[in-house]
């Protein structure tokens, strides 16, 4: 029911779940980073299942690339109707959704890029919460979920890491 009512073919290969300005009082349709990630996160087990075409997952995670800044920051929204993100649309305080997102993508899709993103997002998110004392809980904020996934794909894939913050 979500992919058939929600989840939309941009172009360019990107999908995303749209809002409906009518359920939630907008004034327009916007592409929202937050759910398409969550979304990514929820389907990925029913993939296996082939309820929903690959293109699909791909395009979600193509979607949340085209989203994220060089800084590794993510736009929340993107306008439908106009076609375009801006400032206005910068989320300052994001909760690390959309890297979880791609963390799940590369689960079953292992193309560099995927992680590349998670990996650019979490080191944002990092850096932006390093000197707070407490930080602000929010539904993804259970780090363990990062490094109990981070820590299987690197296993699995024989990976090195190394962490270089500059």
């Amino acid at each position: 029911y979500f992919v058939d009512t929600y989840v939309r073919d941009l172009g360019f290969g990107r999908y995303a779940a749209i809002s409906n300005p009518e359920e939630e009082g907008l004034k327009c349709e916007k592409a929202k980073l937050s759910s398409t990630a969550m979304a990514l996160v929820a389907f990925s087990d029913l993939r296996k299942e082939g309820l929903i075409a690959d293109e699909i997952f791909e395009g979600m995670g193509q979607f949340l690339l085209f989203m994220q800044l060089k800084s590794g920051q993510f736009f929340n929204y993107y306008d439908v109707e106009h076609d375009g993100v801006g400032d206005e649309n910068t989320n300052l305080n994001f909760t690390g959704d959309a890297p979880l997102g791609l963390l799940h993508l590369y689960k079953f899709n292992p193309k560099r890029k995927w992680l590349e993103g998670a990996k650019k997002g979490l080191l944002f998110l990092a850096e932006k919460r390093k000197d707070r004392k407490e930080v602000q809980f929010d539904y993804i904020n259970n780090y363990q979920k990062y490094y109990d996934l981070l820590s299987s794909i690197i296993k699995e894939n024989n990976m090195r890491v190394d962490f270089h913050p500059d």
